[in-house]
């Protein structure tokens, strides 16, 4: 079995939305994305997108990118970003979801192998710029829903687990997100992160803290190109090794 994982694809397939002012790295990134991925996934792997799939605000507009998805090799599971404004309730979104395409939300899934993928969306926290009142509550609401998919990622057993966060739990500067000690002491092998995105990639903290492996999947930060996390005949993947 093989994990790869790729975030931060912001497809716009319904409307489109120029993303080359965000540098030129990510002109006609779509085309980057499928090639890349065509090259390096195989139909019986597995690809954890964390976070930020899309830019549609609604249901059926992000029906278009959801198909893309269906159409690369592999079989993904996403979790919220940010700007996730289509994701409403799991049952409308479970009602649209194409077969290769799974969700988390407060829950766990076993990849096989012994494996289990759990996480949530996470937010800012505390000496991030710009925090409040109001990011506050959102982030506590945000442990409470990791906490429980980190339960039933327990209750699947299983000898490795992966976990995924749309918001880095842990700067490079040492600030912390509470979302980090149920990270740590889960025993999560990895931890997967995105929405850092140019020069803030390397605000991130990547490399192992405790036993857990930290690594940025943002799509510009890996070159739009899925990065191999896990290899079950190897035991280890570009991830692993690399970070």
């Amino acid at each position: 079995m093989r994990v790869h994982t790729l975030s931060d694809l912001h497809l716009s397939l319904a409307r489109p939305k120029p993303m080359d002012i965000f540098g030129p790295a990510w002109e006609d990134h779509p085309r980057k994305i499928e090639k890349n991925w065509r090259e390096v996934v195989e139909e019986d792997d597995w690809v954890l997108v964390a976070g930020d799939l899309s830019w549609a605000m609604k249901l059926d507009e992000v029906r278009p990118d959801l198909e893309f998805l269906e159409g690369l090799p592999g079989k993904k599971v996403l979790i919220k970003g940010n700007h996730a404004h289509w994701w409403s309730s799991r049952a409308k979104v479970e009602r649209i979801l194409p077969p290769s395409v799974r969700i988390l939300q407060n829950d766990a899934l076993s990849l096989g192998g012994g494996w289990v993928v759990a996480g949530s969306r996470g937010w800012n926290f505390p000496g991030t710029p710009g925090f409040t009142g109001q990011d506050e509550k959102i982030l506590a609401r945000e442990v409470g829903r990791l906490r429980l998919s980190l339960e039933a990622a327990a209750g699947l057993g299983g000898r490795g687990l992966i976990v995924m966060t749309h918001f880095p739990p842990l700067l490079q500067d040492g600030k912390e997100s509470p979302l980090l000690p149920l990270i740590l002491e889960s025993g999560a092998r990895f931890c997967l992160y995105g929405h850092l995105h140019g020069k803030d990639h390397q605000a991130g903290f990547q490399g192992l803290r405790g036993r857990t492996r930290f690594l940025l999947t943002s799509a510009d930060a890996l070159d739009f190109r899925p990065l191999l996390v896990l290899d079950t005949e190897r035991e280890e993947g570009e991830g692993e090794r690399g970070a």
